[in-house]
């Protein structure tokens, strides 16, 4: 049961940030808001991948360990997305939200358009 409800959080924790997020890239070119929402899609997967995986963590080491590969994989998604996005002159910024994994908050940054 447990389970079931680390889980359910994870969906809903995704599905929040898929459904808000969207809309500050609005004002932005179509191609830039196409990436912008690709690489949104892929945080909120790699959260939710995550959430799942420190349900199975066995100790507070690997606890960190996916936390660590979180944050590393979030952070090159970000990277590549403003690179690509400043090749079409749109500067993009992360505003940080809070996710729950393992029981530890982490700051996690999906974009918005400036």
């Amino acid at each position: 049961m447990k389970f079931r409800t680390k889980r359910t959080t994870a969906l809903i924790l995704s599905l929040l940030l898929l459904l808000l997020l969207p809309s500050t890239v609005l004002a932005a070119a179509p191609e830039t808001s196409s990436l912008v929402d690709k690489a949104n899609s892929q945080i909120a997967k790699t959260i939710e991948q995550a959430v799942v995986a420190a349900t199975h963590a066995a100790s507070e080491q690997a606890l960190e360990q996916i936390i660590d590969q979180l944050l590393a994989r979030t952070e090159r998604i970000v990277d590549r997305t403003i690179k690509q996005a400043a090749k079409d002159g749109i500067n993009l910024g992360a505003e940080y939200i809070d996710v729950e994994i393992g029981g530890q908050t982490v700051q996690i940054d999906p974009f918005y358009v400036w």
